[in-house]
């Protein structure tokens, strides 16, 4: 199936430009950290960056009448991989999703620590996708239509016949609460990176504008099983098909979410 993404763009840039050593402030004489144990004499004015899920936070507030700016940044709960192991068997787990087939997700909790996470299971685990989880070295390649004909194409005929539960949520049969748009050609999902969505059962009209739409992350899937990848989109019908999925995808960021195009990457 020919997939088509778009996602929210966004930049970041520092906070203040490093000065140089000539133009440097020097540290006045009388000068004092901003805090001792606690910050309760700080004052919030304005939450100016929460990202990351809340891992990253930048807060403009007040302290002693003055400008304070403070950046938050969660640490890692887990020191290494031996801790990541021990943790394992302890989580506590809701589910949130289940793809109908082999993907499930959860969220975890770890009783000990009181970390949260998010938690993606994959049962059973196909050897393709194992393989696609361990640390590797990238390289380009260049694809000439040689290379297509004599590796590529067999290669993706031999994964269309292993991904059957795209044609169910094509049908609408999967998936259906993660829906946003389907026509004869297409549907339009939430696709399942999209991690901080939030609940799915919840009245939809309370999805536009929330926080989380920062990390918009939508699919397009083609219901037309012989397009297998981009060379099987040709003259007038593919780009045809790409312009509608792109229109489509557009409109249901803007009108589920009030993304706006000017936001999307697609």
């Amino acid at each position: 199936m020919q997939a088509v993404s778009a996602r929210v763009c966004s930049t970041a840039s520092a906070l203040m430009a490093e000065p140089s050593d000539a133009n440097k402030r020097q540290k006045p004489e009388d000068a004092v950290p901003a805090f001792a144990d606690t910050i309760s004499n700080f004052t919030v004015e304005e939450m100016l960056r929460f990202e990351q899920g809340g891992r990253l936070g930048v807060v403009l507030g007040t302290l002693d009448g003055k400008n304070c700016l403070l950046e938050i940044k969660q640490r890692a709960a887990l020191a290494d991989p031996q801790a990541l192991e021990d943790a394992l068997p302890k989580l506590k787990l809701t589910l949130t999703n289940h793809s109908g087939a082999e993907y499930s997700y959860y969220a975890a909790t770890d009783p000990t620590t009181g970390a949260t996470y998010d938690l993606e299971a994959v049962w059973p685990a196909p050897e393709r996708l194992v393989q696609r989880k361990r640390p590797a070295e990238i390289c380009v390649v260049e694809e000439t239509a040689e290379a297509y004909d004599r590796v590529v194409r067999p290669f993706a005929e031999a994964q269309a016949a292993r991904i059957g539960w795209i044609d169910a949520v094509c049908a609408l049969e999967k998936e259906r609460e993660r829906n946003l748009h389907a026509c004869d050609a297409f549907v339009v999902n939430v696709d399942t990176k999209w991690s901080t969505h939030g609940p799915f059962d919840d009245d939809r009209a309370t999805w536009r504008g929330a926080d989380w739409t920062r990390d918009l992350y939508l699919l397009a899937i083609s219901k037309d099983a012989s397009l297998k990848s981009m060379r099987d989109l040709r003259g007038p019908d593919g780009a045809g098909l790409c312009r509608a999925m792109r229109a489509a995808l557009l409109r249901c960021a803007a009108d589920v979410y009030g993304v706006p195009a000017t936001k999307l990457r697609v």
